[in-house]
Order: C-alpha cells, then sequence, then structure tokens
C-alpha cells in the first residue's frame, strides 16, 4: 500500500510543504492546552475534541487573540515561499499586500495618530490581497492561494480599531474550509482503520493456511511457502496502513486545533 503523500492540496499538508506545519502545531497546541488545562498535544486525544464548544467565549477570545498574532507572524514568514511558485502578476499582488501586512503590525500604536496611520496601511493590505484573491482564480492552486490570502487578511484585520467584524467573516470563513477538510480527514481515517482490520484479517487467515498445509502431501510445502509469504506480505502492508493512519491524525490534530482557535477568535471584538 502506499503511503499517504505529505504534499498535495490539503491546507495542513501544504503548511508542512510550506515549513511551518510544525510551527503551527506548537502554538495551537499550546493555545489548546491554555484553554483546556488539560489537553494532551498528542494526536490521537486531540482528534475530534471539540474543546472551543466547553468554553465560555471570553475566555477562548482572550488566549485566542494572542494565538492569531503568533500565528501571523508564522504566515508571513512563509511569504517568501508562497509567492515563489505564483505567476507575475499575481506574486506582486500578493507580496506587496503581504509586505504591507508585515510592515503595519510592527508599527507602533501609542498615539491616535499612529493607530490611524497603521490602520490605514493595513486597510490599504487588505485592498491589495483582494486584488490578490481575485488574481488567483486562474492559480493552479487556487483554493490554497485563496485560503492563504483570506487567513491573512483575517489576522490582519485583528490588529485593526473596527476590524472585528471584518476578520469575524474571514476566520470563520477559514474555519469552515478546515472543518471541510477535517471531515474527509475523519473519513479517510476510518476507511484506513477498516482496511487494516480486513488486512489484518486475511493475514491471518493465509497464516492458518500456512500451517495447515505444511502437513498437506504433495504441493504442500510450496503452497505452505506461498500462504507464509502472503501473511508477511499482508502483514507490511498494515505497517503501511498505520504510517497513514498516523499521518492523517496528526493533520487532524492540526486542523481540530485551527479551527477553534479561529473560531474563538472570531467571537472577540
Amino acid at each position: 500500500m502506499k503511503r499517504v503523500s505529505q504534499k498535495g492540496t490539503h491546507i495542513a499538508e501544504i503548511f508542512d510543504e510550506l515549513g511551518i506545519g510544525d510551527d503551527l502545531v506548537e502554538i495551537t497546541n499550546a493555545a489548546a492546552k491554555s484553554l483546556t488545562k488539560e489537553f494532551a498535544i498528542t494526536a490521537v486525544t486531540s482528534v475530534g475534541r471539540d474543546w472551543l464548544a466547553e468554553l465560555a467565549p471570553e475566555i477562548a477570545g482572550a488566549v485566542a487573540g494572542g494565538v492569531v498574532r503568533a500565528l501571523l507572524k508564522v504566515l508571513l514568514r512563509a511569504s517568501d515561499k508562497v509567492t515563489a511558485k505564483l505567476d507575475k502578476l499575481l506574486r506582486a499582488s500578493l507580496e506587496t499586500g503581504l509586505r504591507m501586512v508585515a510592515e503595519a503590525i510592527s508599527l507602533s500604536s501609542d498615539s491616535p495618530a499612529q493607530c490611524e496611520f497603521r490602520d490605514r496601511r493595513l486597510g490599504d493590505a487588505i485592498t491589495e490581497l483582494e486584488r490578490a484573491w481575485t488574481l488567483a482564480g486562474d492559480s493552479p492552486t487556487c483554493d490554497a492561494d485563496r485560503f492563504y490570502v483570506r487567513l491573512t487578511q483575517g489576522m490582519a484585520a485583528k490588529y485593526m480599531t473596527g476590524g472585528a467584524e471584518y476578520a469575524s467573516l474571514r476566520l470563520i470563513g477559514c474555519a469552515d474550509v478546515l472543518e471541510a477538510e477535517r471531515r474527509s480527514s475523519e473519513d479517510a481515517a476510518a476507511a484506513m482503520s477498516a482496511q487494516r482490520e480486513g488486512t489484518l484479517k486475511k493475514a491471518a487467515e493465509h497464516k492458518r493456511s500456512s500451517e495447515a498445509s505444511k502437513f498437506s502431501v504433495g504441493f504442500g510445502g510450496a503452497a505452505s511457502m506461498g500462504h507464509a509469504n502472503m501473511a508477511q506480505y499482508l502483514r507490511e502492508d498494515v505497517e503501511s496502513i498505520d504510517y497513514n493512519i498516523r499521518v492523517v491524525r496528526e493533520r487532524l490534530a492540526l486542523l481540530v486545533n485551527l479551527i477553534g482557535v479561529l473560531r474563538a477568535a472570531a467571537q472577540t471584538t
């Protein structure tokens, strides 16, 4: 059985491709642990847990607000890799928008004038990113590029005075995208588990047949060896299935936590 590729169109896979998957796992695990007080960072215990639903909105939002800032910095750090594969027009628009966001969030906001200037720069950046979102419609990686744009827009708006409603719109939209991917990954994990059980059953049957064939006359020895080889092959297949299940569960762990963080951040004003 082939192992699940680490590359593809899945958002969680693309995070790994950009070299930020581990950072996102660390940030979202820390957020979940802080929010639930009892969160275990292992993929198995986190998969399927809708820990956000157990929390008061004000508590979830308070923690998630800080996490969003950390996530935005991680996303901006990967901007070069994101834009490198794009066509010239889209790359120019996306690079401009991302650069403007990075510059704006680094500015001081101690005085009303400074806040106004930063808000204006962030607004201009969001507008430029909207242009990039439109241009991404012709990109081979349209869905991933547009997700990246929307996520960056939502996080950037969290820094803006009066940007909470817009940020909520974008962050909830991104959470919905990840929710669909989560369901798809859960279905894949369930299918793999069923396949694993079926493969184990077949391996056991071949092992029993191998033992029984040892005592058969004629070609019993050859038959026994054939069943033994098939049993070994199937056991190796189970190892590949186990690997694939671990990959999907790790992906699910990240999705579950990131969905929770985005929905919590969307609740804050």
